[in-house]
C-alpha cells in the first residue's frame, strides 16, 4: 500500500480552490441577504425565481428543524470523511466531492454563526435554496451517477 502525504500536492489545491469557491461566493451572498429585511423578496424571473430572505432552522426541506447540534455534528462527520477519504477516491470524483465539502462548510457556517441557514432563492412549490445547497446537490447527484455508471 502506497502511502500519500497528509498534506495535499500542488495537483490536489484544486480541489480545496473550488470547494473555498463554493464557501466564499456562498457567504458573501448570504452575507447581502442577511444585511437585508426578513421580509425581503425580490422577483427576479416574475413569478419563478425570487430572491428571498428565508432561515432554515433545519436541513433539506426544512426536516430536523430545531436540531442544530446534530446537523452541525453531522456536516463536522461529512465534512471530515471527505477529508479522511479523498486522497484514496478516484480523481474523477474529486470535482464532486469539493463541491460537497465546499457547500457543506458554506452551510455549517451559518449553523454555527445565527444557529439557522441562510436561504435565498426560492422557485414555486419547492422550499427555497441557496448556493451551498446547489453545490452539494450538484456533487452528490453526479456523484450518485459516475458511482452507478462506473459499476461493472
Amino acid at each position: 500500500m502506497v502511502k500519500r502525504p497528509l498534506l495535499p500536492s500542488i495537483k490536489d489545491t484544486w480541489f480545496f480552490a473550488v470547494a473555498l469557491i463554493v464557501v466564499m461566493l456562498d457567504q458573501i451572498i448570504k452575507a447581502i441577504i442577511i444585511a437585508l429585511p426578513a421580509d425581503f423578496s425580490k422577483p427576479i424571473l416574475g413569478q419563478f425565481l425570487t430572491f428571498t430572505h428565508v432561515r432554515n432552522l433545519g436541513a433539506s426541506f426544512g426536516i430536523l428543524a430545531g436540531r442544530t447540534v446534530f446537523l452541525v455534528l453531522f456536516s463536522c462527520a461529512v465534512i471530515l470523511l471527505i477529508l479522511l477519504y479523498y486522497h484514496h477516491t478516484p480523481q474523477r470524483m474529486h470535482p464532486f466531492l469539493a463541491l460537497i465539502l465546499g457547500g457543506t462548510v458554506g452551510n455549517l457556517i451559518d449553523r454555527i454563526r445565527f444557529g439557522f441557514v441562510v436561504d435565498y432563492i426560492a422557485i414555486p412549490y419547492w422550499p427555497a435554496f441557496n448556493l451551498a445547497d446547489i453545490a452539494i446537490t450538484i456533487g452528490a447527484l453526479s456523484l450518485a451517477i459516475y458511482l452507478w455508471k462506473d459499476e461493472p
